[in-house]
């Protein structure tokens, strides 16, 4: 890469880190929000899926099924499988845009279209899944 690219790069990932701090300020020091958002991250973490490997079976498929003796899917705890930190990276994107309004015509024509695209980008620059880590570290610490 050449010396203009790495820069370009390094103001880019600073400018993800910046607008996932500030937000994360902001989600964090109204008491509303941050009891929600807390909210979101407990449900996240509470809750289970069908495993993809097994299709919730718990077992392994036929072929390794037959093969050997232990029978029981690696990849899930009888057929269930905890959330990845990306789902929740999307939910809190989901609420946070519901939040500015992103999913409301009335509120998208009462704030402008500048308005609108600017709020829609800086939401689009923040770095979910690392905020989603974040969240799922410090709830697990309490």
């Amino acid at each position: 890469m050449s010396e203009s690219t790495t820069q370009v790069s390094d103001e880019s990932r600073l400018c993800e880190w910046e607008l996932t701090r500030h937000l994360r300020l902001v989600l964090d020091n109204d008491s509303e929000l941050y009891e929600h958002r807390r909210a979101i991250v407990r449900e996240h973490l509470a809750a289970r899926d069908e495993c993809p490997f097994c299709n919730g079976s718990g077992f392994k498929g036929e072929i390794a099924r037959l093969s050997d003796d232990n029978r029981a899917c690696d990849h899930c705890v009888e057929g269930q499988t905890t959330r990845y930190p990306h789902q929740l990276g999307d939910r809190l994107k989901d609420w946070c845009e519901g939040l500015v309004g992103l999913h409301s015509p009335n509120v998208i024509r009462s704030n402008g279209l500048l308005a609108t695209e600017v709020l829609s980008t800086a939401l689009a620059w923040v770095d979910w899944t690392e905020l989603a880590n974040d969240y799922i570290e410090e709830e697990r610490e309490s």
